[in-house]
């Protein structure tokens, strides 16, 4: 006889519930093809809390070849901190997978935060630092290839559903959350509707996109993993414009692809090689 555990029992609710409420939803289930082309990139993000007060000023730089694509962020913020992301993805075959991802912030030229993930074995990471004293933490996950993002990954991952999103699907994907400790998670991809935001003073119409982790009730007191939130153009290809997400120990904060002087999004872009 085959014992199922409360969390199963949560899970299998949810997934009802979204049946009987009519709820139409993919789930992608071997890896997730690339319906846009990626070409390099130069661009300046910026980093506010909620509010629009400016907590960073950043760089982004995007490289594409034939392994894939690789991305690094470098945000220098006000209180003198540094945060780098980077992440590498595969396009082979025609189909998007995300390799790797790493997130540190520097405090006072020392590594105080450290997240990494890697995808081709499943080994997750992080290291922490409370009162002195830094604590690491290890996972081994199951990820499904071609389906599971973290960080800065879900933005090529919500380019590339976007078509089928912004008509109304819901689409199902599977996320890494540090709590700190490496987690892994299924996520609901939805539409929020058209909305029109300012970004690098500019008004924009964008589309509104919400992830939502799919978090059982029994493990909603000790994780915390909020609804992130994205805003791309609805041009083709669509554009990042916005996004509001949980950024590690910053807690929520504002990501804008336009700097706050009116920059234009990205500058130098250039076809990938071949």
């Amino acid at each position: 006889m085959r014992i199922v555990s409360r969390e199963d029992l949560e899970m299998r609710r949810m997934k009802w519930w979204m049946v009987v409420m009519g709820c139409a939803v993919a789930s992608v289930a071997v890896a997730l093809p690339v319906t846009y082309d990626e070409g390099d990139i130069q661009g300046f993000p910026s980093m506010t809390d909620l509010n629009g007060k400016l907590l960073g000023k950043g760089r982004i730089s995007q490289q594409v070849d034939a392994s894939g694509i690789r991305v690094r962020i470098v945000y220098d913020q006000l209180n003198g901190d540094r945060i780098e992301e980077t992440a590498m993805l595969s396009t082979a075959g025609g189909d998007l997978a995300q390799r790797t991802w790493n997130w540190q912030r520097k405090s006072g030229g020392q590594v105080v935060e450290r997240y990494s993930m890697n995808f081709d074995t499943g080994q997750g990471y992080a290291l922490t630092t409370e009162g002195g004293k830094r604590k690491e933490q290890r996972a081994k996950l199951d990820v499904a290839k071609g389906r599971t993002f973290a960080g800065i990954g879900f933005v090529y991952a919500l380019r590339n559903v976007y078509p089928s999103v912004s008509k109304g699907q819901r689409v199902e994907l599977e996320g890494i959350a540090f709590t700190p400790k490496p987690r892994h998670a299924k996520v609901l991809v939805r539409s929020a509707g058209v909305e029109t935001v300012r970004s690098g003073g500019r008004s924009l119409r964008v589309d509104h996109v919400v992830i939502h982790p799919e978090v059982p009730k029994l493990a909603k007191a000790f994780v915390d993993a909020p609804d992130s939130h994205l805003w791309f153009s609805s041009g083709r290809p669509p554009q990042f414009i916005r996004s509001e997400i949980k950024m590690q120990s910053l807690g929520v904060v504002r990501i804008d692809a336009g700097s706050p002087g009116g920059a234009p999004p990205a500058v130098g872009r250039k076809p990938p090689s071949r």
